[in-house]
């Protein structure tokens, strides 16, 4: 006759109200050889949960420890029992009677008595009574049910239907204290792999539901850590484990997916396993298949490409870095130093390019070594792309728009790791409106593995907010043949002078009515100058931004501004849009740059490869280019910068001495030097734990303070000013230069803007270092 021992253990914490009815479920059992072991997890109840256990005297088996969490709880009743099967029973739930005496007769009917039994159980509540019966064998078939992992991954094991053969335990493990959410099912994965479980027909446990149970807060934690343990769960899973599922890899995961996203709110986990879906579609080559249908994606249209393919069944021997780019076709700045340091990058590392534009040759070059994907602009695709494509880090810079923010948290959400590349000056999302969604950018910059920012003064303010931000100036992307072609067929020198500048000019941040304000100073004192101005013009375009302008009925455009400065035709030469720059750098003598906001100023990096300095306006982080006075100029307004430059246009020794120190300082710009930076915080990116890599970013930081005392005046000023023109109020007083910082404290604490903007108010805490200095 079979009739092993079976060991019910009861874990509990503050069970009073519940643990009497469960205990009594399991005394009351149809099957006899039973021991109940209730184990008391630490409650903190005045005592009343070890009054109640203590008053069944010798027909429980009773221990109490330290609160530790239900799985060190059931461990310790494991260690404890005497059974030969293990059966779980949670306090606040109830066996019906003959729930053990079925069990170990489908036991008894099995040739191997370690068989795994699970069944179904039924939601009930004080209140309502039974309201929910499960009964799996009506769900699922028998074969299904009786795959190994089938019932872990369909979420079919309730720990107190499962009746286990102690020796499983022996094999496997037992419960893992560190997932204080994920226990039960980490160990069914683990108990469960490679087995041949029967799942009972019926119901024979009743859980309950009561107010007690889930608080936000612990559904929060819950939906985490279960991401995490199924991610890690499935990482295990062998291929032939899939196809005896599932018949491929593939419908595995379909499967799965869709199971997940029907039941659980698991947003990590739905993008983890659908990655894992398109990775295996593409190397089935099924473009038509259902899933995909339902998803919206449609491989013949969107993914047809060779290189897509190719990415998805090549063995990858490197890691695969992704740059995301839109359109890597249109002229500027950020197009040519993205597609610049891929094509550096690409000769150390697998680079790919995603972008939603096929790269024609119109645009900057694009090194043979990077691969190109292109798709749609749809998060999801290409999200679908970076999976399939196997990509390790994605790098990408359009940080204002919310399709990338959304792209950013979906790579992480299936394993990829993200790095920001923020090219815009850090005001720039706020001055102008080109985010939408502030509170989410900032999150998702602050969530991911590393921010870039251009200069110190950007990543100085945001390390007032984030501990992953670190500096990586952009790399000089002009050849040095390029250059040095150039300057061989520079123009014989004359009394000409040529003034140039180069930029958007058609965007009013880049401060052409203020470049043409200053041209007319010098040509009125020096009429043998001319100003070149190389790139997108319109002249139509209005300087709305310009606080000059705000209180004229008019806004006048930048042509309205050359007329008004009454220069004679022929002294302002605008070559609009240009793809090859170097032969108008080689011809000037002198540039100026009167932008605002600017994220870098790569162009006073290329000005000084070809010997030419810059004079440019402050508060844009130029300090970590141009060392005032030696290297360059700063200067702080039109009457400031014409004077510079008549002084250098009037001495041609000064300005080649300038001119030269400025090309001697450009080695930590140059491509060697800023490529170095990058493959590092790859390699640390990769490679390091989260904490390795805050300490890592840590110590990459200037301990010098990015902001000057002259800096932050101008900063509280402009905060003003841009709070007042936001709000239709008139723009306050300038701030003296001489103020004390106490009162300048004082003053930024009583202004509207400080109540009003949260980056003042972090502003606030780096400044109150200095009260008392």
């Amino acid at each position: 006759m079979f009739f092993p021992k079976v060991s019910v253990i009861i874990p509990v914490y503050n069970g009073s109200n519940y643990m009497r009815e469960a205990i009594d479920s399991a005394l009351n059992q149809t099957y006899k050889n039973i021991e109940v072991i209730v184990v008391n997890d630490g409650s903190r109840d005045h005592g009343e949960t070890d009054r109640i256990a203590r008053s069944y005297g010798d027909r429980i088996r009773y221990f109490s420890k330290p609160n530790g969490g239900v799985a060190t709880a059931l461990n310790m009743g494991i260690e404890q029992m005497t059974g030969e099967y293990f059966s779980w029973l949670s306090h606040d739930d109830k066996y019906k009677k003959r729930k053990i005496e079925l069990q170990v007769k489908k036991l008894e009917e099995l040739q191997d008595k370690t068989t795994l039994l699970y069944g179904g159980y039924a939601n009930f509540s004080d209140e309502h009574g039974v309201f929910e019966t499960i009964d799996f064998t009506q769900r699922y078939s028998r074969e299904d049910l009786e795959k190994s992992l089938f019932p872990v991954f369909h979420l079919a094991l309730n720990g107190c239907t499962l009746l286990i053969h102690r020796s499983h335990f022996e094999r496997a493990g037992m419960f893992d204290p560190s997932l204080p959410t994920t226990q039960d099912y980490e160990l069914w994965f683990r108990i469960f792999r490679g087995q041949k479980p029967f799942c009972m027909s019926g119901c024979q446990v009743l859980s309950r539901s009561h107010p007690e149970q889930g608080s936000k807060a612990l559904i929060d934690i819950h939906v985490k850590e279960c991401e995490r343990m199924w991610k890690c769960c499935l990482a295990q899973v062998t291929e032939q484990e899939m196809i005896e599922m599932n018949g491929s890899p593939y419908h595995f995961y379909v499967d799965l997916y869709d199971f997940f996203t029907k039941t659980c709110s698991y947003p990590g986990l739905d993008a983890y396993l659908r990655s894992c879906a398109v990775r295996e579609l593409m190397k089935l080559d099924l473009p038509s298949d259902n899933f995909f249908k339902n998803n919206y994606i449609s491989f013949e249209a969107n993914y047809g490409c060779t290189s897509l393919r190719e990415a998805a069944l090549r063995t990858k021997t490197r890691e695969r870095i992704a740059f995301f780019l839109g359109n890597p076709n249109e002229l500027g700045g950020l197009n040519r130093i993205v597609l610049h340091t891929a094509g550096q990058l690409a000769e150390k590392q697998d680079v790919w390019l995603i972008d939603t534009f096929k790269h024609d040759g119109s645009g900057y070059a694009l090194s043979n070594l990077v691969h190109e994907i292109t798709t749609d602009m749809d998060v999801q695709k290409i999200a679908d792309v970076l999976s399939i494509a196997q990509i390790d880090v994605l790098i990408g810079s359009y940080n204002c728009h919310d399709i990338t923010l959304q792209l950013y948290n979906k790579a992480m959400n299936i394993g990829i790791k993200v790095i920001a590349w923020s090219h815009e000056h850090y005001f720039i999302p706020y001055r102008f409106d080109v985010c939408h969604n502030l509170g989410y950018r900032n999150a998702t910059l602050g969530r991911i593995h590393a921010t870039v920012w251009l200069t110190s003064f950007s990543a100085g303010i945001y390390a007032l907010h984030h501990d992953n931000g670190i500096v990586i100036p952009n790399m000089i992307s002009l050849s040095a043949n390029a250059i040095q072609k150039s300057s061989r067929s520079a123009k014989t020198k004359t009394d000409e002078k040529i003034i140039i500048g180069m930029s958007r000019f058609d965007d009013e941040r880049k401060g052409l009515d203020k470049l043409l304000k200053v041209f007319s100073k010098i040509y009125e004192v020096n009429p043998h100058t001319k100003l070149l101005l190389v790139g997108r013009l319109d002249w139509d375009a209005t300087c709305f931004t310009n606080p000059d302008y705000i209180s004229e009925t008019k806004v006048p455009t930048f042509g309205d501004v050359l007329r008004s400065c009454h220069l004679p035709a022929g002294s302002v030469i605008a070559t609009g849009e240009v793809k090859d720059v170097a032969p108008y750098w080689a011809m000037a003598d002198l540039h100026l740059l009167a932008s605002s906001y600017e994220g870098f100023g790569l162009v006073i990096t290329e000005a000084a490869a070809y010997g030419i300095p810059t004079i440019a306006f402050a508060d844009n982080g130029y300090e970590d280019i141009i060392e005032n006075g030696q290297t360059g100029y700063i200067v702080r307004n039109v009457d400031e910068m014409s004077a510079i430059a008549l002084t250098l246009l009037e001495d041609d020794a000064l300005l080649q001495k300038i001119g030269q120190a400025a090309s001697a300082s450009l080695e930590k710009f140059s491509s060697s030097c800023v490529c170095d930076k990058w493959q590092q915080l790859i390699d640390h990116v990769l490679h390091d734990t989260d904490e390795q890599l805050k300490q890592y970013l840590r110590g990459q930081r200037s301990q010098k303070e990015p902001f000057s005392q002259e800096a932050l005046v101008r900063l509280v000023q402009e905060y003003e000013e841009d709070v007042c023109l936001q709000q239709n109020f008139v723009s306050p007083a300038p701030v003296s230069d001489d103020i004390s910082w106490k009162q300048l404290v004082a003053t930024m604490e009583n202004t509207l803007s400080w109540r009003i903007t949260a980056p003042l108010r972090a502003v606030r805490r780096f400044m109150l270092k200095y009260r008392h200095k």
